[in-house]
């Protein structure tokens, strides 16, 4: 028998928006060789920092990032579960560029980008597969002095952020047994259901709780299985709120066009 799949609150706290609505960007040049481009800490995390190569391959661009002096995501909150490096365009879209899994406060992400032209910011969020940048801003980039070539700037405009819009609540004892994707996918799943998935977007939510149920019957949380259905629940449960989404913006449009006529 499955056991009962628990619901800690692991949920974002509530807070204005803590980061600038913007962040530099800069055009990388097609060249030999790669482009260094700095890390500063934010005010949220001033002993953070890092350093990226950006090199141009086959129309793209590959990013090779190293971060030191992480703390803990969960400092920000008790949803904040992870950190995620973006990849902001200078018309302010983000693209989420791969999860930021710090040990020992070490992280290290390779990623491609199609954008010529972008900003880079990491940011703690609730689990690797977001899609919408949160207000927990702690690191954004900066020009390395003396870095050849030289990089132009733009300002690239992408807030304010936002933290889910979930009430705080008191984390549940953390199980040394479990994967960190455990957590991760119980709270992708906590946040879909805040989002009304359930209800906009039946199809994709059950699938989350099918894998959420998987994942909680593995005898040992932190196994491959257990870790694979973890993952797997937390892309289901992002696309579920994601669906839901859109599915109360078509309602609520179709109701303002009654209202019209």
């Amino acid at each position: 028998m499955p056991r009962a799949i628990p619901w800690p609150l692991l949920v974002l706290c509530a807070f204005a928006p803590l980061h600038p609505a913007s962040t530099q960007a800069f055009h990388y040049p097609f060249v030999d060789g790669s482009t260094l481009i700095g890390f500063r800490g934010t005010a949220l995390s001033p002993g953070a920092s890092g350093q990226a190569a950006v090199r141009g391959e086959g129309g793209r661009m590959r990013v090779h990032a190293h971060f030191g002096g992480l703390e803990p995501a969960s400092r920000f909150g008790p949803g904040y579960l992870t950190y995620v490096l973006w990849a902001v365009s200078p018309q302010g879209r983000t693209v989420n560029l791969g999860e930021v899994s710090a040990v020992r406060g070490k992280a290290h992400v390779v990623a491609i980008t199609p954008f010529p032209s972008f900003g880079l910011i990491v940011t703690a969020e609730p689990h690797f597969a977001v899609t919408r940048v949160s207000d927990a801003l702690v690191l954004e980039n900066q020009p390395v002095r003396g870095a050849r070539p030289a990089l132009e700037a733009v300002e690239a405009r992408f807030g304010p952020g936002t933290s889910q819009g979930l009430e705080p609540g008191a984390p549940a004892p953390r199980d040394p047994t479990a994967s960190p994707y455990v957590f991760q996918a119980r709270n992708a799943v906590r946040i879909a259901q805040a989002e009304q998935a359930e209800a906009f977007a039946p199809a994709e939510y059950r699938a989350a709780l099918e894998e959420l149920g998987r994942m909680e019957a593995e005898k040992h949380l932190w196994g491959k299985q257990a870790v694979l259905a973890a993952r797997r629940a937390v892309l289901q449960a992002e696309d579920a709120r994601i669906a839901a989404g859109r599915q109360k913006e078509a309602l609520l449009l179709a109701r303002e066009r009654e209202t019209a006529e």
